[in-house]
């Protein structure tokens, strides 16, 4: 792996725009996981810290090309106790991405259940997701991702289309946990991809994450994703939900995701 510069945190500051370089793209656009990193990070600085966000939506409009991306917020409504608004990230072709987001004050509830626990394996061994230029995108190089179940993409995988391991940042995420949390959960392909018979380009639509904790994310974390299709109808639009767990096997944030095919 080249040695990753600059990095997932510094790239996602939001105190300038968004320069992505060429090891950070995917195809014509810049990782989508970056580009909702850095809109959550501007939303964030405008809200404050006392009203965590919670939910996350994401239009994927157009390419973003190579030029800066500049991030353009706005306050939609600030309720008692939930903050809702939304970044336009615009590049040198237009809107590149849409980003909404929810943001929530802590307050007691009537209702109170233990979280969500799944029985994490060991984190150990797995397939890693290799990084091979001109095949996998540029920017996988920057995770650490291993499947302990499911297969690779493009392999015209004809069984159930869904995958599980574990991954984490190879940079820097940066300070913001709930930013460094997308980028986890749209740096893993598709389970979609395992039934394509060979290398072919496919690209988000839309995603919404629920984020349920947003525990304290550096290098050294692992956190546990588990994802599966929902729908693959046959028309290309592909549904999939994906639910990522720390080390203790505690939900951290779930995703739900529509995935356009191109073979």
């Amino acid at each position: 792996m080249s040695n990753p510069t600059p990095s997932f945190g510094t790239l996602t500051d939001p105190s300038g725009p968004l320069v992505v370089p060429a090891d950070w793209m995917q195809g014509r656009t810049a990782f989508g996981g970056l580009q909702a990193a850095a809109a959550l990070r501007a939303l964030q600085a405008q809200v404050g810290d006392d009203r965590p966000v919670r939910s996350v939506s994401v239009g994927f409009v157009g390419p973003s090309g190579h030029e800066p991306l500049h991030m353009e917020p706005k306050l939609l409504r600030a309720g008692g106790t939930v903050t809702q608004a939304r970044v336009d990230v615009v590049g040198s072709e237009g809107i590149a991405a849409t980003v909404y987001g929810a943001f929530g004050k802590d307050r007691p509830s009537s209702v109170a259940r233990p979280p969500t626990r799944f029985d994490v394996p060991e984190e150990v061994g797995g397939l890693q997701l290799p990084y091979l230029p001109g095949i996998t995108p540029e920017f996988t190089q920057h995770f650490d991702i291993r499947w302990t179940q499911g297969q690779p993409p493009f392999g015209g995988f004809e069984g159930e289309l869904a995958h599980e391991g574990w991954c984490r940042h190879r940079t820097d995420p940066g300070p913001s946990s709930a930013a460094a949390l997308l980028g986890l959960l749209d740096a893993w392909p598709a389970p979609a991809l395992q039934g394509l018979r060979g290398p072919a380009p496919a690209s988000s639509v839309t995603w919404s994450a629920q984020l349920v904790k947003r525990p304290p994310v550096t290098t050294d974390d692992s956190f546990f994703f588990r994802a599966r299709t929902l729908s693959a109808p046959g028309s290309a639009y592909v549904t999939m939900r994906g639910e990522l767990y720390d080390r203790g096997g505690e939900l951290v944030a779930h995703l739900e995701q529509l995935v356009t095919l191109y073979g």
